[in-house]
């Protein structure tokens, strides 16, 4: 008896669709096998310039080769002559350019559609940060960048060598660094960094070292940090650690403050103090939770 003589017609269409799917399925992976063979993964670099472009308004551009280590749950991926435009209203054309981009994409996070990069190493970046009129912020990529749940989030940032700027007309802010990696310092410092320029209308300038891995979320890593920093006639020096460079989690640090009143304070800290002579002091600050001492 034939054995397919007791399957009516229905199921023998169900068969048929379910045989033309997995054909297709093999198919459509066989072109990308072949896609990736001739091509490697730069046939992908126009369909993520366009998402980009559809998503932000901005345009994104992967001048290099594109390169990706699969893994789960979390995927590496290289892209190599990068740059990401700005909006047309900030003061710079360019937000990023760097020589590389090398990124971990959390893809348990990006099937909820959320866009997770546990770690981001930039490769001779030039990176600028502008906060413009009506609480525009460049680095938000809703096409307004008004929407604070449109930023991109980043665990851990990794930087080879570059400069950073940052505006904020209404503010009163202009800042610019420069940072590079030294093989000099000790395995915790990584980073030497200096900056110049204006904080709230006063001069600043500013130097130091930090850890080669920055913690911007990592709530778990203190990141350590050596400070000199001098805004207006306010003289700060900082030695110690901070954890979750973005949220300040939590402080364990050596401060000392010298100046001409601690009235001159207030645009660094936000909190008004009565006009003094001048002053030096020295101590050791501590900050967990949403308690603060300031001690010894």
């Amino acid at each position: 008896m034939n054995a397919a003589a007791g399957f009516g017609p229905g199921t023998k269409l169900i068969m048929r669709l379910l045989k033309w799917t997995a054909g297709l399925v093999l198919a459509t992976l066989l072109l990308i096998v072949v896609l990736i063979a001739i091509f490697g993964w730069n046939w992908l670099r126009a369909p993520i310039e366009r998402a980009t472009l559809d998503k932000t308004g901005r345009e994104l551009v992967i001048a290099g080769d594109l390169k990706v280590n699969f893994g789960w749950p979390q995927t590496r991926l290289q892209a190599d002559g990068v740059s990401f435009s700005n909006p047309d209203w900030a003061t710079e054309k360019q937000m990023v350019t760097a020589d590389a981009v090398k990124v971990t994409v959390d893809l348990g996070q990006l099937i909820r559609r959320r866009v997770v990069f546990p770690e981001v190493m930039l490769v001779r970046p030039v990176v600028f940060l502008e906060q413009g009129p009506g609480g525009r912020r460049n680095w938000l990529m809703d096409i307004n960048q008004q929407d604070e749940g449109a930023r991109l989030r980043i665990d851990r940032l990794r930087l080879d060598q570059g400069t950073l700027g940052y505006d904020d007309v209404r503010q009163k802010t202009r800042i610019r660094s420069e940072f590079s990696t030294s093989a000099t310092l000790p395995v915790d410092a990584g980073i030497v960094f200096k900056a110049a320029g204006i904080y709230r209308g006063l001069p600043l300038k500013a130097h130091g070292n930090g850890g080669p891995v920055l913690g911007l979320r990592d709530e778990a890593t203190p990141y350590p940090l050596r400070l000199e920093l001098i805004v207006g006639d306010t003289g700060i020096k900082l030695d110690g650690t901070i954890t979750s460079l973005l949220k300040f989690t939590a402080m364990d640090t050596r401060l000392a403050l010298h100046g001409k009143s601690l009235a001159q304070l207030y645009p660094l800290l936000g909190m008004t103090f009565p006009v003094t002579r001048p002053y030096a002091m020295d101590g050791h600050l501590v900050h967990t939770g949403s308690h603060w001492r300031y001690e010894k």
